[in-house]
């Protein structure tokens, strides 16, 4: 995350601006940031290294969006909100885990999503996704990245239509690049 912001202090939008937040209980393997207006705080965790979600993000009543960034790093499991030290998952807005090492287990995937239940905003391209739940399709997101997964396209063909629909709203923003890992293709034996 750049200090320097670029353009003329009354070009600024409060959303854009990001202040490091010395008082809020932040990760210490992570830095913390709230937007000027306190309606949101960013929790800036990428490249650092980390093999997990970070625990215990405290955040102050008044805060309504939470984005977690944790792009670069070497995260394999997702928490469940009923873990100790996951309940700030309920507020995540935001979430790029893009380019870690995700291998959820099945049913996993969809507690996660269930669990977070304001989420608008998700990125999870690059990592080692072999199924999505079903469920996903009920899930209101303004944006998602899958691209660059395993998906397994057999299993789960249903995808197909979801991210066709997706690329006509624009909500999937990868939907003409994702590939499976199983061809699925029965033309050579015909």
């Amino acid at each position: 995350m750049s200090n320097v912001i670029e353009g003329s202090f009354l070009e600024i939008d409060s959303k854009n601006f990001l202040c490091q937040e010395p008082t809020m209980k932040c990760p210490s393997v992570c830095t913390c940031y709230r937007n000027i207006d306190l309606a949101g705080m960013l929790v800036d965790c990428r490249n650092r290294s980390l093999n997990y979600f970070p625990k215990n993000i405290e955040l102050p009543s008044e805060m309504i969006e939470l984005t977690v960034s944790l792009e670069h790093n070497h995260v394999v499991n997702l928490p469940l909100c009923g873990q100790f030290g996951y309940n700030w998952l309920k507020n995540v807005t935001h979430l790029n885990v893009q380019h870690n090492e995700l291998t959820p287990e099945p049913g996993k995937m969809k507690q996660f999503l269930q669990c977070m239940s304001k989420i608008s905003y998700l990125y999870l391209a690059n990592n080692n996704i072999k199924h999505l739940p079903q469920y996903i399709q009920n899930v209101d997101l303004q944006a998602m990245s899958i691209t660059g997964n395993k998906l397994s396209c057999c299993n789960d063909y249903w995808m197909k239509t979801w991210l066709q629909v997706g690329l006509k709203q624009g909500t999937i923003l990868d939907s003409s690049t994702v590939q499976c890992a199983d061809k699925g293709d029965v033309n050579e034996y015909f």
